[in-house]
């Protein structure tokens, strides 16, 4: 984060360098540094404070749904507990996924009522929460089939979700009043569905596509010895099923990884796509899916519309995509419900043959259990991020030394894009290696600086970026103090000169 004149502007008009629009998140990561200094610690104080805030609003939700106080309460907790969610509280820039849960729950709330018949006020509020989500992240429009998801689970209306029901009225009729059914509830969506043409409108406007790929496009010559970067970017075959999909083998393990992000202890899983289930994919199956059949069959209706709000989430990621942690934050909030629902369940089973607060103590005991298991993946992550906080430290460090003696260009070789983990790399620098002088104090544009790599991984700790070059070619660059050069190293000091 750095200060940037033309804020307003970046922020509310459409750019065609960058792909993604989205005015909502980039007014306050903009605004709110500028007005406190640019000082971090805010930025992340506020992460924590609406991270905190997810957690009592969903508290609140499933009181309005119907849950009982102690059910709800154990959803909060769960929720608030889940090591996953480490990246979009830890990093600056969750702050759009973070806004957009809160508005997914408030106009939910919003949307509930409206369906209750409490005024159309709530159908606007619904409408401007939205359109706010869908300005924020993409992600935002999967709030259209949530709104549909809540109507048709929890609120069907007198003759339910078909109009045809036992308490449609008089059987002669019903045919008629199920075509005004639908054509009114097609009426009310109508605000969405512009919603969403708007947005597609701009960003097709700019880009001429409404989608994007992150894989990186082959290279026109081979490379001597591919960049680390590339080398994590060329994904297996059964990610590029028909150069978008992934596989449906491979989109049935990513379900089963979920498991282990959302409601068991994360240390039932032992890397990114790997865990205790998917190791063991063809065994759980049919067990896998009775307990959504049970659920959806024998369930209550909250427990239905809890988990297919999380599937609407989790089935786009495991279908077409390559799962971060902060793509699951989605899914923890109505996975946490489920939780909370099942273990109040199991509590009040108990209660008709343990006397006393004991299946509630139980109950919580549990849930503390597996809270402190996250705790071993939370440490893990926060190692990785320790040491790609001291290489950013000493590489600036060493720039601002550099700059003192009288440096113009800078060789890094060996540029770490970040620190490699089991699960995902804990980002030191990413690609912003050409942007490091401005981090200075004084920021000196006049500072080139060129990241290199001369082989593709440093002892396999972390992927390398920018253009191939040797040791030796860097040297035969070098005129001290002017043109000087660092290589990282996979081992303490894990910097050092280029002599």
């Amino acid at each position: 984060m750095r200060p940037n004149p033309d804020w307003l502007r970046d922020a509310l008009l459409p750019s065609a360098t960058n792909f993604h629009y989205f005015p909502v998140y980039q007014l306050p990561l903009s605004l709110i540094p500028a007005l406190t200094g640019w000082r971090p610690e805010v930025m992340h104080a506020l992460n924590f404070v609406l991270y905190s805030a997810v957690g009592l609003a969903l508290f609140q939700w499933l009181r309005k749904l119907d849950a009982g106080v102690f059910a709800a309460a154990l959803a909060s907790l769960f929720f608030l507990s889940r090591g996953i969610n480490y990246e979009v509280v830890a990093w600056v820039t969750g702050l759009g996924y973070l806004v957009v849960v809160l508005l997914t729950v408030a106009t939910c709330s919003w949307w509930y009522d409206f369906l209750r018949g409490k005024g159309r006020k709530y159908l606007a509020w619904t409408i401007a929460g939205f359109a706010g989500a869908v300005f924020t992240i993409e992600h935002g429009m999967l709030l259209l089939p949530l709104y549909l998801l809540l109507e048709w689970t929890m609120h069907p209306g007198p003759g339910g979700w078909w109009g045809l029901g036992r308490n449609a009225g008089d059987r002669s009729g019903r045919w008629g009043r199920f075509a005004g059914l639908w054509l009114r509830r097609a009426a009310r969506y109508v605000p969405f569905v512009l919603v969403v043409v708007d947005f597609m409108t701009i960003k097709l406007g700019h880009h001429g596509s409404l989608l994007s790929s992150q894989v990186g496009p082959p290279t026109a010559a081979v490379e001597p010895i591919p960049s680390g970067e590339r080398a994590l970017e060329a994904l297996p075959p059964e990610r590029m099923w028909h150069r978008v999909f992934n596989t449906p083998s491979r989109a049935y393990r990513d379900l089963l990884m979920a498991p282990s992000y959302l409601v068991l202890p994360i240390g039932t899983s032992s890397g990114a796509d790997d865990s205790w289930l998917t190791r063991r994919a063809s065994l759980v199956l049919l067990p896998w899916l009775a307990l959504h059949v049970w659920l959806l069959w024998k369930g209550p209706p909250l427990a239905r519309f809890l988990l297919g709000w999380m599937y609407l989430y989790l089935l786009p990621v495991a279908v077409a995509s390559v799962p971060q942690a902060r793509y699951f934050f989605l899914a923890t909030v109505p996975a946490a419900g489920l939780v909370g629902l099942g273990l109040s369940r199991l509590a009040g089973r108990l209660r008709a043959r343990v006397p006393g607060r004991a299946p509630e103590v139980l109950a919580v005991l549990l849930l503390v259990a597996v809270a402190g298991g996250e705790s071993v993946f939370i440490r893990a992550r926060l190692k990785e991020w320790r040491l790609a906080s001291d290489l950013m430290q000493q590489t600036l460090s060493d720039l601002q030394q550099d700059v003192t003696a009288g440096a113009r260009e800078v060789y890094l070789v060996n540029f770490p894009h970040g620190v490699r983990g089991p699960y995902w790399p804990a980002y030191a620098f990413g690609v912003a290696a050409e942007h490091l002088n401005l981090m200075l104090r004084p920021p000196r544009p006049d500072l080139t600086i060129h990241p290199v790599h001369d082989r593709s991984f440093v002892e396999g700790r972390w992927p390398t970026v920018g253009a191939y070059a040797s040791v030796e070619q860097v040297r035969g660059r070098l005129r001290p103090p002017q043109v000087v050069a660092h290589e990282f190293l996979g081992r303490p000091p894990w910097i050092q000169p280029v002599n």
